[in-house]
């Protein structure tokens, strides 16, 4: 498959799936591509509301897993 590129709406929509069937489809899609790539915003992003509707904890584990299983892209002017 090819490459891909997540943004913040892609992470809120598994955190916030009404349901397995889609958490699972949308999981299931990450793992059919080859390179996966986020941007260092959407992390912040990502972290930052997860620090406002689940604390913490939660925050840090989600930005963890996210810098774990894809390729930060630093945010840059160039």
């Amino acid at each position: 498959m090819p490459d891909a590129i997540y943004d913040a709406r892609y992470f809120i929509c598994i955190y916030t799936a009404k349901g397995p069937n889609l958490k699972r489809k949308l999981e299931s899609e990450l793992k059919t591509r080859r390179s996966r790539y986020v941007s260092a915003l959407t992390i912040y992003e990502v972290y930052r509301l997860s620090l406002q509707t689940k604390g913490r904890e939660v925050a840090k584990m989600r930005k963890t897993v996210i810098e774990r299983d894809l390729e930060v892209i630093p945010v840059t002017l160039n």
